[in-house]
């Protein structure tokens, strides 16, 4: 990335406390023990306001952060988003459903961000250590944020998931377009597809898109995207690609394309099963973690396809994460081979 300061859209920090003193900032590696930061140097500036601010109401109004061993206190994590315009959503993380002085919160946050968008409180209850919890109060200005991508416009909210470091998207997703390479008359599953960013960006090229995502908050975003963005030759369905994709397959589903993004754990092998068997000329595999991509890449040159190129792109700067994109094409002499074995 040509400047890979201040590049995070995203930000949710832990709140707790030492020794009375209030403390915002980062888990310690491998830990709970909270390291105490005014900013952060990766993240948007606006994020960094919000936290400030939240700080100060925090102390001015003696509102209480969250303790995690005794289950008491009230604040637990302070998100922030903010859209490439500038535009802020700030979501304070607590464990019950009403926020003590919330009024002086966002008149504050009003004074300090020309940007705010919306404020919301997340209710979490949970003993774990996942971040928001699923119930949303909107406190102050809109439901949802507008961002774009790549030309697209795509509608945010507290739980959607939008990738952190909006430049370096858009070069990925150019990438795995690129690969894809697609002439306007492809079928493209598009698995593991979040709230349909990549799927929107394909359906500008092709026939017909059909994005797979367990998540069905995420998949409500991706149908609203796709109505927002007036792109017809969409279809989204919430469930799990290792079982609803072999269905399809056997329902006669033959994708001439599949994108794939899964998580850090990489594909079921059931997925790769369903993919060998519709054989599809073209494989693009988008990861986030190389070692499981490997394990899959393997499975996939084991059933006829052949991996012809990689890029990897800078997504999480500073940092040894990266985001890797492969291509797999059908291996055409091993096709006509495995016919005659057959």
């Amino acid at each position: 990335m040509n400047d890979p300061a201040a590049y995070r859209n995203k930000t949710a920090l832990p709140v707790g406390e030492k020794d009375g003193q209030l403390q915002m900032g980062f888990y310690a590696p491998r830990s709970h023990r909270i390291v105490d930061v005014d900013e952060c140097l990766i993240s948007k500036q606006e994020s960094n306001l919000v936290l400030q601010t939240v700080r100060s109401w925090m102390e001015k109004s003696h509102v209480p952060p969250y303790n995690e061993i005794t289950h008491k206190g009230l604040v637990r994590h302070v998100m922030s988003r903010v859209s490439k315009k500038g535009e802020v959503m700030a979501v304070i993380v607590a464990a019950a459903p009403s926020l003590p002085h919330s009024r002086e919160l966002i008149a504050m946050l009003r004074a300090q961000l020309e940007g705010l968008k919306s404020v919301y409180l997340n209710v979490n209850r949970r003993g774990d250590n996942v971040i928001l919890g699923t119930e949303n109060h909107l406190l102050f200005g809109d439901e949802r944020m507008q961002d774009t991508l790549l030309g697209l416009s795509f509608s945010v909210s507290p739980l959607s998931f939008f990738q952190v470091n909006p430049v370096q998207t858009e070069v990925l997703y150019q990438t795995a377009l690129d690969f894809a390479d697609l002439k306007g008359d492809e079928t493209v599953a598009d698995l593991y597809c979040g709230a349909g960013t990549i799927s929107l960006l394909l359906a500008k090229k092709a026939k017909q898109v059909i994005g797979i995502e367990i998540v069905p908050p995420a998949i409500e975003d991706a149908k609203e995207n796709a109505r927002t963005n007036g792109i017809e030759t969409t279809q989204f369905h919430a469930a799990a690609a290792e079982e609803l994709l072999p269905k399809l397959v056997q329902q006669g589903l033959k994708p001439d394309v599949v994108m794939l993004d899964p998580p850090r754990k990489g594909c079921e092998e059931k997925v790769l099963e369903a993919i060998c068997q519709c054989g599809p000329e073209k494989v693009v595999y988008i990861s986030c973690d190389v070692a499981t991509q490997a394990r899959d890449a393997k499975y996939l040159t084991a059933h006829g396809y052949t991996a012809v190129k990689c890029q990897s792109v800078d997504m999480f700067c500073l940092t040894g994460h990266i985001e890797n994109v492969l291509l797999f094409v059908k291996a055409q002499e091993e096709k006509n081979e495995h016919l005659c074995h057959h």
